[in-house]
């Protein structure tokens, strides 16, 4: 039996990523940039939940899955208090939720959420096919401190 030892970058995120400079002023670590703080201002600001929403359901529809009512397995990375579960949810899907910061892994627990505590990046030790799609709704906004540069006309 094969062993996904872990999700292809380029899946998880966007393929051009490792080219975004990320300055030396920001936090040693992913997981250090969300802070208790942020992670609770997700699950108390309608206006957060109401954004995440449209986007979580937006992310279903261009997975253009057949609506035959057959539950799938997602995993949601970055999942922070577990919004996008929510829609998942409605949908009779299951998802596995992996957030590499503790303070979102400490507010999904108080939200009742089951995530884990990890990085995607050092894989997760499943069977390959078990999961049907990845998705990392807001994510990439933790880690993509673009240089201003990059934005200004040449």
């Amino acid at each position: 039996m094969h062993m996904a030892t872990s999700i292809p970058y380029p899946f998880i995120l966007h393929a051009c990523m490792p080219a975004i400079p990320i300055s030396s002023s920001y936090p040693s670590s992913i997981a250090d940039i969300v802070t208790m703080h942020t992670a609770r201002r997700y699950v108390s600001s309608s206006w957060i939940i109401e954004i995440q929403a449209k986007l979580s359901e937006r992310a279903l529809e261009l997975l253009a899955l057949p609506d035959n009512g057959v539950p799938r397995l997602f995993l949601d990375i970055g999942c922070g208090p577990g919004l996008y579960g929510d829609t998942l949810s409605e949908k009779r899907h299951q998802r596995i939720g992996l957030d590499i910061s503790e303070s979102g892994h400490t507010v999904a627990s108080m939200c009742d959420v089951d995530s884990s505590l990890g990085d995607v990046g050092q894989g997760l030790g499943l069977r390959a096919g078990v999961i049907e799609g990845a998705n990392s709704i807001s994510a990439v906004q933790w880690v993509c401190n673009v240089d201003k540069s990059l934005h200004e006309s040449r």
